[in-house]
């Protein structure tokens, strides 16, 4: 995950590149563009899966760190 962070951080610096030298402006798009795509196809790699599951049953399972109240019989 943090790979795809850095890739974007790789494709902003190099949009930025292209700003500043117009000789490489082609060479720096095209390693933007490329960056950009393997981010975040290594995003949707790992999210697609979590988002297209089904939730697990809603039984009375508690979530994780909810405390109920002791019930107390009369």
């Amino acid at each position: 995950m943090v790979s795809s962070y850095i890739l974007v951080v790789i494709a902003t610096v190099a949009r930025l590149v292209a700003l500043m030298l117009p000789a490489f402006a082609l060479p720096m798009l095209n390693l933007s563009a490329a960056a950009w795509i393997v981010a975040f196809g290594l995003y949707l790699y790992r999210f697609v899966p979590i988002l297209v599951t089904p939730r697990p049953a809603a039984g009375n399972t508690v979530p994780a760190g909810v405390m109920r109240p002791q019930e107390t019989k009369p």
